[in-house]
């Protein structure tokens, strides 16, 4: 069980107590973090600083590309907030 593991999405979702379609999943790797998320119908949000540049991001098919591409983890706070 881990990253792309859609087992350890839907335990973090029962701990958090929502459904896994509330959580976002954050992430530097389309083929851990874009992929769990995808395939939990969670949020995916690709971060542009780790591995990957953000052309990786959006050279992905549409079923594995993020929802949103940041290009650093500081901007969650507002991107999260303009959300809810």
């Amino acid at each position: 069980m881990g990253k792309r593991s859609l087992h350890a999405l839907r335990c973090a979702a029962r701990h958090l107590q929502v459904a896994p379609e509330e959580l976002a999943v954050v992430g530097d790797d389309p083929e851990l973090e874009m992929a769990m998320a995808r395939r939990g119908d969670a949020l995916a949000i690709a971060v542009a600083t780790g591995i990957h540049a953000t052309d990786r991001f959006t050279a992905l098919p549409p079923e594995q590309s993020p929802h949103i591409t940041i290009d650093g983890v500081g901007r969650l706070p507002d991107l999260l907030t303009r959300r809810g």
